[in-house]
This record gives structure tokens, C-alpha cells and sequence, in this order.
């Protein structure tokens, strides 16, 4: 019996060393995992240490630190979504640790989750009232809810209790700049500057404060001294790559931007500024390669899609051909979704890009024409009925002859005026854009949403829409170019700032050039998925009720005149029209509009309605008044009674 307990206890003894073993084996496996997940994160290579960190969690479901620098990568590349994910199942293992709690709070910031986010930060301030990020991020929540006078008061307790903090004071800067106060912002940075002679964030952020001044020679002493704290300082590097491409050293740029993409290799900054400087050197291959890596990584990025489109059709190059038969798929197929939702103006923009990466695609091309259908722009249909028919497309003549011979009483048809073809009447605006600083997640983000805007405007008709790709630096140079290019009106990209998801906000302004009167300022907030159909949709309706629609006679017969605007310019049988002599238009000195009160030739009501051009009875204002080819037409808007 003895014998037999020895056996057991010998036994027991033996699987608990295994165990303790096996556990002690697979602990070391585990931290192996981490430690390499924590190298290639430091090295910025951010899908390679998610991996290791999976495998460290794998083996070890409780390794709190795995699961806090697997979402802190994924927040790092952007993806909230799965960064809360991870919070949320490893939450329960430490509590109460307020690096970990913090991290939670700026991806629920991220997500527009204000609400939760202040909770969490307020939870962290109770427990730890001299943790200073806790306050930081909240004064941030104040921010993009606008409430800037919560987070000057946030800032202000702060600076009362930690007036010696050099951080508080850098982060008194931030605030202060970012609300355009320039003398409160400098005296903060300065005194962070003192307190912390040898933090190289303060230098950072000098660097950059110099190089939207254009004061080159600071930024440069100022980026020496990063540099000799820190001599691989990414935001550093960045900004000389932004100096070379201010001086269109692009080469000297692109080596900048090389040296950093070895550790950043996932960054979206880069990868962008990668493709720009190919794109401007015109080596497409190049440029396309980096956006679609950059497209892979961030799905969703509208932006780089929208470049990724613009590279593919300057490169025409066949290698692409999938690439760009995916694209205009994904295009297509949401046109269609919003079509079948109602949102028609959206589903048109997004048909006519997939249309312009694929411009033979017969499908395409006949439901664009049936787009044009509903509209009643039958003109515009009969166009896309004769791309087809060169497409091949089966029995298109039929429908060609009977559209043609149901709009062979139109007005343009006896009038022998071709359809969309007098637009020189009409309105011409400029649309600008200032300088991004140069800290948004693209190079120069303005130029690429005036760009965008400019592609979705061009589809109202009415309008004449010039983009200036030329940056400018101040109101007067707007109006030069204005002047030059004669221009009536600037629709001017002023700024634009990122928000929370990954969204925008983008201050937008309409200027009459000639005395650069401010005619509107709007700011519209532009989510991650499709910004510049949101902008766009909200600007079109901003545009037409500021700006008028400006027609001209094309033929005068007594008292009957013809106009090149029809129902597809918005005129209705209803509509009334002002006729101004075509030597006496001018605008009123600070004003917004035209003078519509001299030089006025009688008054029009429609008598005849196409899609182009319209038939219009005459109401001379006088015997003297006689009207002529060439005089202008506006809508007319009758003043109100008093």
C-alpha cells in the first residue's frame, strides 16, 4: 500500500513539473512573440507586429500588454473599429490602467463617440487627478464639439496648478492656434521652449509654425536643433520633403520621403506623398503602385481612391486595365445604390467616373442614358444612343430614330441651334485653393478637394467652372487671376480640418473678385466615405441661390427673342426674365450681384420651352429700347411689396 502511494505522489509530483513546465514553455513562446511584435512596431511596421501580437494572444489569452499594442496599432493605422474590439475583450484584465482606459477614450473620440469618451476621461481624472493626458484629451472632445470655451477653462485649471508643466504650456499653443490667436499661441510655446530646452516636440512644432510663415530660415534652425535631438525624427524629414516640393526639388524631396517609407512603410502620409511626387514627375506606374498599397491599407480613403482614379486614366497603361475595370465596378455599383435610394445627383457623379475609367462599357454608357431620360434631357441621351451605336451595341438604331423624330419639333432642331453649344453667356467662376499647413493626413488637401469639386460641378450646366490648379496665397491674387481669365466669381477652398472618423470640415467662400466682396462663407462637414459628394450636393444648391444664371439673345424677330437657356438650366414655363443691354452689364461696386437696374431692355415671359433654349414674348421697357443678338438675360425676381 505504501509502495502505491509512492507511485501516485511520484506521479502527481511528475504532471505538476510538466505542467509547470509546459506553461513556463508556452509563457516564453508568448513574450518571444511580444517582444517581436513590439520591435517591428517601434520599426513603424504595424501588420507585421499585429501578427506577433496574435500569436502572442494565441498562446497566452490573458497577456494584457499583447492585447493593449495590438489596438494601439490598429488605432495607429486607423482602423477604429477593430482597435475597440480589442479594448473591449481585453478590458476586464486590467481595469484600472490608465494608459490602457486612455487609449479607449481616444478611439471612441475617433468614432464620434464624445459622449463615452468624456465618461472614460473623467473616470481616469477621479482616480488619477495628476494624470495630465486624461485632461488633454478632454479639452480635445471640447474642441471638435466647438465648446472652445470648456476647453480654455480645462486648459486654464491646468495652467494654475501646473504653471511650470512645459507640456500644458505646448498644448496652451495648440489651442490657441488653432483658433487663430497668434500672440497667446507664441507666448506659450515660447515658455514650453524654456521649461523644456531639450524636448524635441517643442522644435517640432516650431519647425512648423516657421514654415507656414514662409520664414525658411527659421524653420531651417529649427529643424537643426530636432534634428540634433533627435536625429530620425519623422515629422522632421516630412517637412523638409515639403520644403524640396515647395522648391520643386522633387528629386531631393523623393529622397526624404524614401528614407522615411523603410520605417513607415504603412503610413498613409507617406505613401501619399510617395505617389504625388511620381504623379508630378509623371512616372504613373509608380505613383499608381503606392495608391493602391495605400488603397489597400485604407479601403475607405475617398481621397485616394478619387487620386488612384486621376492616375489611372493619365496612365492609360494596360497593366492597369483590372485595376481600373475594379475601380469603375465599385463606382457603378454605387451609382445604383443610390439611385435605388433616391439620392439621384450622387448616383450621376459616381456613374460618369465609372464611365470615365471605362469609357466602352456599354452598360455604363446606356444607364447614363437613361439617367439623362429622367431628367428630360433627351439631347444628351440621343449623345449616349450614338456612342453606343459605335459601341456596337444591339438595337440602338431603333431607338435613335425615335428619338430623333420626337425631337424634330424641338426648338433647337428649328432653330437649327446645336444643343449645348452656346455657353459663352454664361457665368464663369474660378475655383481656388489656399495652401494646406501642411499637417492634414494628405500633401496639400485643399488643392485635391478644389480639384474634386471642380470635376463634380462640371455637370451643372449653366455655370461655367474653372479649375485653377495654381495655389494661391491671398485675396488679391485671386482677383488677378480673375481678371486675367475673366472670371465673374471665386468659390475659394480656405481650409479644411480633420474630425473625428476620419471626416472633414471644409470652410468654404464665394467671392466677387471685382472688389473681393464676400458673397457667402459656409463651412460643411464632409464624413469619410464619400466627402466630395456631400460637399458638393450642399455647395450646388449654395451656388444657385447666390449666383445667376446669365442667358444671352441667339435670335431677335420683333417681339419674340430666342435665349440658350431652357428647362435643363432649371427655367420653367413660369419664369421671367430681365434683358439687359450687352454694353451696360455691369456689377455693382461692393456688391454681390449685377446691376440690374440700368441698361435694362424690357422684360421676357416664356412663350416656347426646350431643353437648351427657350422662346421668349418681349415687354419693352420703352419705345426707345430695342432688343439685339448678344444682350443679356437674367431670371428676374420681382422686388417685394412693402
Amino acid at each position: 500500500m505504501k509502495s502505491l502511494n509512492k507511485s501516485k505522489i511520484i506521479a502527481s509530483m511528475s504532471l505538476i513539473i510538466f505542467l509547470i513546465l509546459f506553461f513556463s514553455f508556452q509563457n516564453s513562446a508568448a513574450i518571444d512573440y511580444y517582444q517581436k511584435g513590439l520591435y517591428y512596431e517601434n520599426k513603424k511596421e504595424f501588420i507585421h507586429a499585429i501578427e506577433y501580437y496574435f500569436k502572442a494572444i494565441e498562446i497566452n489569452p490573458n497577456f494584457f500588454d499583447a492585447y493593449y499594442h495590438l489596438a494601439l496599432c490598429y488605432y495607429t493605422l486607423e482602423k477604429y473599429e477593430e482597435a475597440l474590439d480589442i479594448l473591449k475583450k481585453s478590458q476586464k484584465l486590467e481595469p484600472e490602467n490608465n494608459d490602457f482606459m486612455l487609449l479607449l477614450a481616444k478611439v471612441h473620440v475617433r468614432l464620434g463617440n464624445f459622449k463615452e469618451s468624456e465618461q472614460i476621461a473623467d473616470d481616469i481624472i477621479s482616480k488619477s487627478p495628476t494624470y495630465l493626458d486624461a485632461y488633454f484629451l478632454k479639452a480635445e472632445i471640447k474642441i471638435y464639439q466647438g465648446r472652445f470655451d470648456e476647453a480654455l477653462d480645462i486648459y486654464a485649471r491646468l495652467l494654475r496648478r501646473y504653471p511650470d508643466d512645459w507640456k500644458v504650456n505646448l498644448y496652451l499653443y495648440r489651442f490657441y492656434k488653432s483658433i487663430d490667436k497668434e500672440k497667446e499661441a507664441l507666448q506659450y510655446i515660447r515658455k514650453a521652449l524654456d521649461l523644456a530646452p531639450y524636448e524635441p516636440s517643442i522644435y517640432e512644432e516650431l519647425a512648423y509654425y516657421y514654415f507656414e510663415k514662409k520664414d525658411y530660415r527659421l524653420t531651417e534652425e529649427f529643424l537643426s536643433r530636432l534634428f540634433e535631438l533627435e536625429p530620425n525624427n519623422a515629422s522632421g524629414y516630412l517637412l523638409k520633403s515639403y520644403m524640396a516640393i515647395q522648391n520643386r526639388d522633387y528629386s531631393k524631396a523623393l529622397s526624404y520621403v524614401e528614407t522615411l517609407y523603410e520605417s513607415y512603410n504603412s503610413n498613409l502620409n507617406i505613401l501619399w506623398l510617395l505617389s504625388y511626387i511620381h504623379l508630378t514627375n509623371q512616372n504613373y506606374s509608380k505613383s499608381i503602385e503606392y495608391l493602391l498599397k495605400a488603397l489597400s491599407i485604407f479601403p475607405y480613403d475617398e481621397i485616394v481612391r478619387y487620386t488612384l482614379e486621376e492616375a489611372l486614366v493619365k496612365a492609360n497603361i494596360m497593366e492597369f486595365y483590372q485595376n481600373k475595370q475594379d475601380l469603375a465596378a465599385y463606382n457603378y455599383q454605387w451609382a445604383n445604390f443610390f439611385f435605388n435610394n433616391g439620392y439621384f445627383a450622387k448616383g450621376e457623379i459616381m456613374l460618369k467616373r465609372a464611365i470615365r475609367l471605362m469609357p466602352l462599357d456599354s452598360n455604363y454608357r446606356f444607364k447614363l442614358s437613361e439617367v439623362y431620360k429622367s431628367k428630360q434631357l433627351y439631347f444628351k441621351q440621343l449623345q449616349q444612343y450614338k456612342i453606343l451605336k459605335d459601341l456596337g451595341y444591339s438595337g440602338i438604331d431603333l431607338k435613335i430614330d425615335l428619338l430623333n423624330h420626337a425631337l424634330a419639333n424641338s426648338l433647337e432642331v428649328k432653330s437649327k441651334i446645336e444643343p449645348y453649344s452656346i455657353i459663352d453667356s454664361f457665368i464663369n467662376v474660378g475655383i481656388f485653393s489656399f495652401p494646406s499647413d501642411f499637417r492634414e493626413p494628405h500633401y496639400n488637401i485643399n488643392s485635391i478637394f478644389a480639384e474634386m469639386l471642380f470635376d463634380k460641378f462640371a455637370s451643372i450646366y449653366g455655370i461655367n467652372f474653372n479649375y485653377i490648379e495654381k495655389d494661391v496665397n491671398s485675396l488679391e491674387e485671386i482677383s488677378n487671376i480673375c481678371k486675367n481669365k475673366k472670371l465673374d466669381y471665386a468659390l475659394l477652398v480656405e481650409k479644411i480640418e480633420p474630425t473625428p472618423r476620419d471626416g472633414y470640415r471644409v470652410y468654404i467662400k464665394i467671392i466677387n473678385p471685382d472688389n473681393l466682396y464676400l458673397l457667402e462663407s459656409r463651412t460643411f462637414f464632409a464624413s469619410v466615405d464619400f466627402p466630395i459628394l456631400e460637399i458638393a450636393s450642399n455647395l450646388r444648391d449654395m451656388i444657385l441661390s447666390l449666383i445667376p444664371i446669365r442667358g444671352k439673345v441667339v435670335q431677335a424677330i420683333g417681339n419674340t427673342i430666342l435665349i440658350n437657356l431652357g428647362w435643363a438650366n432649371g427655367i420653367t414655363k413660369d419664369t421671367e426674365f430681365i434683358i439687359i443691354n450687352k454694353n451696360e452689364l455691369h456689377k455693382i461696386f461692393n456688391s454681390i450681384g449685377y446691376d440690374m437696374n440700368s441698361g435694362v431692355m424690357g422684360y421676357g415671359k416664356v412663350k416656347e420651352l426646350s431643353e437648351t433654349v427657350t422662346s421668349l414674348e418681349v415687354t419693352k421697357k420703352d419705345i426707345y429700347s430695342k432688343v439685339n443678338i448678344g444682350d443679356y438675360v437674367f431670371i428676374y425676381t420681382k422686388p417685394k411689396e412693402k
